[in-house]
């Protein structure tokens, strides 16, 4: 492992955008050579991820098509952080100036806007940052890890990076400890990202457990030949799912008696809403969506978004957060109600795409 490090800082000094013979070799040790290194040691590391130790997974990226100036090796639990935009992880960073690689705790740093990553933005990488710190600064200090990280760059996504670092521990090139303290220092990085999975719930913006899990499931269907996970994670089981949908209607519903619509009718197994109703005689549309997190994020089909466009003033949407489970029971939930939802366009985030070839 230490020699690969080194190597991968040496390539640094040959960088490139273009697929040189040199950034082909350094794309083989990020991609391949270090996540098996990683890989093969799964059964010392994964335990440090605690009741996440089934959703243990690895993977490097150099960047696709055009080489990316900060190459890195992320290690992760799956339902937590289902790609690299989303939630927590273990990152080693490698400097573009090839002086060291860094082992931080961060969370995704950018967003998809439709069209191309951009950095999260400053205010929200800050929360981030501040919630991060205030949950596992005193275990991170004791541990020898130093808040945010330095990669020596000006670059757009190199600083990115640095926005969303909790906390690293540098190795400059030519000195990178011994294998085994390499493997003592990423147990103890795992250990304080469990930290904050299961503290998710509290995080600002927080994704919640469900979000995350919708997110994994659609990474799953994208890319069917990936290796199943053994367990469920920290992610929903499908009785669970139904649960939260279930509650979810049943709280939405007593919410529009109270408020006095009327002509309350269930659709949602029809139609691209849940419910339909009245209020002071105008018709309206009823959207529900049911969270275990905060009111923060929710997922929305195609058909949702486009009617929701359409009949603004006369929609609704009731967001049910904070239903609590108790095994497959779920129970609780306050409603946060948008009457009319005015959808913002720069709010909505691609998050799969279909795509029919010709012919």
């Amino acid at each position: 492992m230490r020699d690969m490090m080194n190597e991968v800082l040496e390539l640094q000094l040959e960088y490139s955008p273009e697929n040189t013979d040199a950034m082909a070799r350094r794309g083989i040790i990020v991609r391949q050579r270090i996540p098996r290194w990683i890989r093969a040691r799964q059964g010392e590391l994964a335990p440090s991820l605690g009741e996440f130790a089934n959703e243990f997974d690895v993977t490097g990226k150099d960047g696709t098509g055009r080489k990316t100036v900060v190459p890195w090796v992320r290690i992760f639990a799956d339902n937590q952080s289902p790609n690299p935009q989303d939630g927590w992880y273990a990152v080693y960073l490698f400097r573009p100036d090839g002086r060291a690689v860094a082992l931080c705790i961060c969370h995704g740093s950018t967003t998809w806007d439709g069209m191309t990553f951009q950095p999260r933005p400053a205010a929200e990488a800050l929360a981030l940052m501040n919630w991060s710190r205030g949950e596992i600064g005193t275990a991170a200090a004791e541990n020898g890890f130093d808040e945010g990280v330095a990669l020596g760059s000006t670059a757009q996504l190199p600083q990115a990076y640095e926005r969303t670092t909790a906390f690293s521990k540098s190795y400059a090139v030519g000195q990178i400890p011994e294998e085994r303290v390499l493997l003592e220092d990423l147990v103890r990085a795992l250990q304080l990202l469990e930290m904050l999975y299961s503290a998710a719930n509290r995080q600002p913006g927080a994704l919640a457990r469900d979000v995350l899990d919708a997110a994994a499931q659609i990474n799953g269907l994208i890319n069917p030949n990936r290796q199943p996970r053994r367990g469920q994670g920290y992610g929903l089981s499908p009785a669970q799912r139904r649960s939260v949908d279930e509650r979810a209607m049943t709280v939405a519903r007593e919410w529009l008696q109270v408020n006095g619509f009327t002509g309350i009718r269930d659709v949602h197994l029809r139609e691209p809403c849940d419910y339909r109703a009245a209020l002071g005689g105008v018709a309206k549309i009823v959207e529900v969506k049911g969270t275990t997190g905060g009111p923060n994020v929710i997922l929305l089909t195609k058909n949702e978004v486009d009617l929701h466009q359409q009949f603004y003033p006369n929609n609704v949407l009731l967001i049910v957060h904070g239903i609590v489970l108790n095994g497959d029971l779920a129970a609780g939930g306050a409603v946060e109600a948008h009457d009319p939802w005015r959808m913002e366009e720069d709010s909505l985030t691609a998050t799969a795409f279909r795509y029919t070839f010709p012919g």
